[in-house]
């Protein structure tokens, strides 16, 4: 077979793209003192449990004791609703290194948020919200580029029943976590974030017991679960049965830190350990996961392709960062919610950068 110099570089490309795939991922974690001192850290052994930290205790702000709920997404953004229900957006950018920079800061974006007992937000701008009555509520917001009160879904109810636990947690690629108060926990991960629909990948499957000992929780993306006991004895586990809720862990009750008393805790999704500078030409952003659906595989090269089309074009520019959660070239998220979405969700994310590509002259016929 004859290889063209454009094949040898796509090759070159490929294996460079498989090599930083392989680099670990970190979870960033924001921790919140009483007096309203926030640090941050990054935990660095998520593969094995291992007691790995690329940063610790770094002093990245102030002031933020004032709030009732903190809590994190995706690439840096933060959620902190005031006692009066006042919800404002923070994004934080200093992941790398622990350095005090923001890229938005205490940006007012909504109100009325007093009346929820539980509040935790995913990727892509998702946010759970559960009354005293145990209903839950979903909204997605859409502002993050620069704090703009945009939101693409509202106020959505997605089920009942949830005052029956005492923590509720995770929301990453859809997988929730919920805790009763006699230690036992269910699984569940919610498929219906592209319009806030009733859909459920999974409901309500037990994967573990005993774990009314821990005062505080917080989840990354992969499974990862980090528990903090009344001594402030922080640990980590990662849980490995998330496509169809089976009980399976690939890592348990690994101690990984000491003295983490804390108000608010709250973990803010995987940044790479090291740093890749993107090389002209090159393939979309290498995902840590083996994707093996090829359905899925196909729905993300097309998305980060749409993406990269719309980003040429000023006109098209302005649409894409009003809806970060919707157009941005990182591989793995794009599969990741592939496979918790139906596949009527996904022709409707499809529709809609088709239609936007449209509208914006990116592209000149569907």
């Amino acid at each position: 077979m004859k290889v063209t110099a454009k094949r040898a570089t796509h090759l070159l490309l490929t294996v460079l793209a498989l090599l930083i795939s392989s680099i670990a991922a970190a979870n960033a974690i924001y921790a919140i003192r009483p007096d309203g001192q926030m640090f941050f850290y990054r935990y660095a052994g998520t593969a094995d449990g291992s007691d790995k930290w690329a940063i610790q205790q770094s002093v990245i702000g102030s002031g933020w004791q004032g709030f009732s709920h903190v809590i994190s997404g995706d690439n840096g953004s933060i959620y902190a609703i005031q006692s009066d229900g006042q919800m404002f957006f923070y994004r934080y950018s200093g992941a790398a290194d622990g350095s005090q920079k923001w890229a938005v800061q205490q940006k007012l974006i909504g109100s009325g948020w007093q009346g929820f007992s539980q509040v935790l937000a995913g990727d892509n701008g998702a946010v759970y919200a559960i009354k005293p009555d145990g209903q839950m509520l979903f909204y997605r917001y859409a502002g993050m580029a620069d704090g703009s009160n945009v939101w693409a879904v509202e106020g959505k109810a997605i089920g009942s029943g949830w005052q029956e636990f005492r923590h509720v947690f995770g929301g990453y690629n859809g997988a929730i976590f919920a805790i009763r108060p006699n230690g036992e926990m269910l699984f569940y991960r919610y498929a219906g974030m592209a319009d806030g629909s009733f859909k459920w990948a999974v409901q309500g499957k037990p994967v573990g017991s005993g774990w009314q000992a821990f005062r505080q929780f917080a989840a990354g993306g992969d499974g990862a679960i980090y528990a903090i006991q009344a001594d402030g004895k922080l640990l980590y586990y990662r849980f490995a049965g998330m496509a169809d809720g089976s009980p399976k862990w690939a890592v348990q009750q690994k101690s990984i830190g000491v003295g983490w008393n804390f108000e608010h805790f709250t973990i803010g999704g995987d940044v790479a350990t090291t740093a890749t500078a993107a090389l002209p030409g090159a393939p979309p952003k290498a995902t840590t996961k083996a994707m093996s659906n090829k359905t899925c595989a196909k729905y993300a090269q097309t998305a980060v392709s749409d993406f990269a089309q719309g980003s040429k074009m000023q006109k098209c520019a302005r649409v894409i960062t009003r809806d970060p959660g919707r157009w941005h070239d990182q591989l793995g998220r794009h599969y990741d919610w592939c496979e918790t979405a139906s596949p009527a969700a996904r022709r409707s994310e499809a529709d809609q950068r088709d239609k936007s590509l449209l509208g914006c002259g990116a592209r000149a016929i569907l």
